[in-house]
């Protein structure tokens, strides 16, 4: 970013978060529903066509909702040109993240992970200003995003690979928990004092209104006590591993070939603090809770990785998986009661409701008897 960029940028930003607040005042709230479309606008004349993708086919990668603060992505196609992906972070103030994944892919690329090139980044005060977005634009991995049946066969390569990523990613290390390549932000014992108290405090808050599980009650404030003296142990002890923090399918891509590999998509929640944190996530998000397959990536984790802490491993794994269903439970439930506020369909509802009590039987079955890898495919096997 230019100096004159870095002075402009908050002037810009908040100019255009006053002009938004009066358009609200006077009735006119802004349609976010417009944002893909003055994003692809943008996208064209400015990077695209600088780079002879000015007449390039933009693919809507998911369904966009119309939320003012949606990431939007698209696929960038062009006739004998290799394909790219184009990112839009709408913003109502800058937040930097376009430089932030550029700094993150390169970080993670020098540890031999394979992440997307980032061929430019576009948070200039005109975007931040007056479009209020972001634009990153990078190279396509060619691959698909795995399936948890994947991860199944015994024989199947993926366990290993992905065990090869993690090894790769915890081996970058920090002396302190945090995020230092952001401005403000908090390190070691108050970063996770923030990051993991913080919602879990919320989390509490919205369950205590919750009427049809038993928060409530006695075994309730049981759970709750595990989890108030998990969160006082969370304290690592230096070096601090780099963790993802939202490893699930959509993040990740099985790219195949001579010599497999499982490609890092998206890594804007990477922080320094305890790496069993990722397993947590893998195990429910990326593998479909198959024990077995949990058991063999880890055991190649600790092939790929013999100096990380199997003790560490044991102690915080039982804390962060009551910690995943406690907070899902609680999120859910705060978006449940949002649905009913405003008058939502009897279908979200009751899907809503019914992932709350998914969640909070999966709360219950980890407070009674903690995840167990069978003893043929623990790490010390």
């Amino acid at each position: 970013m230019e100096p004159l960029d870095r002075l402009l940028n908050p002037l810009y930003a908040t100019r255009g978060l006053l002009l938004s607040r009066a358009g609200w005042w006077a009735g006119r709230r802004p349609d976010a529903a417009s944002t893909p479309a003055r994003f692809e606008t943008y996208l064209r004349r400015g990077l695209l066509a600088r780079m002879g993708y000015g007449e390039a086919r933009l693919t809507p990668l998911r369904p966009e909702e119309p939320k003012p603060d949606r990431l939007i992505l698209r696929k960038v196609e062009a006739e004998g040109r290799p394909p790219l992906l184009a990112r839009c972070y709408p913003r109502a103030t800058g937040k930097a993240r376009g430089q932030e994944r550029r700094r993150l892919a390169g970080r993670l690329a020098r540890r031999g992970i394979l992440t997307p090139e980032i061929l430019a980044v576009d948070d200039s005060y005109a975007t931040l200003g007056r479009h209020r977005f972001e634009l990153v634009l990078e190279r396509w991995i060619e691959g698909r995003h795995p399936r948890p049946e994947d991860f199944a066969p015994p024989t199947s390569p993926w366990p290993a690979r992905l065990a090869e990523l993690l090894a790769l990613h915890h081996g970058d290390q920090a002396p302190t928990a945090g995020r230092p390549w952001r401005r403000q932000a908090p390190v070691d014992g108050a970063f996770l004092r923030e990051h993991f108290g913080g919602k879990l405090a919320r989390a509490t808050e919205a369950l205590a209104g919750c009427d049809f599980i038993a928060w409530n009650g006695e075994l309730g404030r049981a759970i709750r006590e595990r989890l108030r003296r998990g969160l006082d142990e969370l304290c690592p002890s230096p070096p601090c591993s780099l963790v993802n923090g939202d490893l699930q399918l959509g993040n990740l891509m099985l790219v195949e070939g001579e010599r497999p590999a499982v490609a890092l998509v998206d890594f804007g929640a990477c922080h320094y603090g305890l790496w069993p944190w990722d397993f947590v996530k893998v195990f429910h998000q990326v593998l479909g809770r198959n024990v077995a397959a949990f058991g063999r990536l880890a055991r190649a984790y600790f092939e790929f990785r013999p100096q990380a802490d199997g003790a560490e491993f044991d102690r915080f794994i039982p804390f962060f998986e009551l910690y995943y269903h406690v907070e899902k439970a609680g999120s859910t439930f705060a978006r449940y009661r949002r649905s009913l506020r405003r008058g939502g369909s009897l279908g979200e509802a009751a899907h809503l409701r019914d992932r709350v009590e998914r969640s909070w039987r999966g709360a219950l079955e980890v407070f009674r008897s903690p995840l167990r890898i069978p003893a043929d495919l623990t790490p010390s096997a």
